[in-house]
């Protein structure tokens, strides 16, 4: 955007960047949501693992050894253990969904900005320019007057 824009392009291109940031508003917001959500399912993952954990274990201490018993329950763990993973990298890649979406927000922020600043230095110049033409016009008139004495 020029300064030498007309004053109303400049507002309307202005409102389309302010619409652009409301939408990458919105997007962070979602990610975020997304975010929290799949931290929360891997903190729930990862106290599955841990109880699955704890029952074999308390297996394996008691007395009497139940191999069926057993090799269930360690399949048990070893599938929250995947659980886990995938839920952590869930959980990472809706981080970095958020941080692209704060990257584009910041962005939108600031052709925002420098878009207002274009339609303040327009309108500074229109007004400039109507003060100039008044300012002429009010000499012309002096001039006009002092020639007829």
């Amino acid at each position: 955007m020029s300064p030498r824009l007309p004053r109303a392009k400049a507002a309307a291109l202005a409102a389309i960047q302010r619409v652009r940031r409301i939408v990458a508003e919105e997007a962070v917001a979602d990610t975020r949501r997304r975010e929290a959500e799949a931290e929360a399912t891997e903190a729930e993952a990862r106290t599955a693992e841990v109880h699955a954990e704890g029952a074999w274990r308390d297996l394996l201490g008691r007395p009497g050894f139940a191999p069926e018993w057993s090799r269930a329950l360690a399949e048990d763990v070893i599938a929250r253990q995947a659980g886990v993973d995938h839920a952590a990298a869930a959980a990472r890649a809706a981080a970095a969904d958020h941080e692209a979406a704060r990257e584009t927000w910041r962005a939108a922020d600031a052709r925002v900005q420098a878009a207002d600043t274009v339609v303040r230095r327009t309108r500074r110049a229109e007004e400039r320019k109507r003060e100039e033409r008044r300012l002429d016009a009010l000499a012309d008139r002096v001039t006009a007057r002092w020639g007829r004495r």
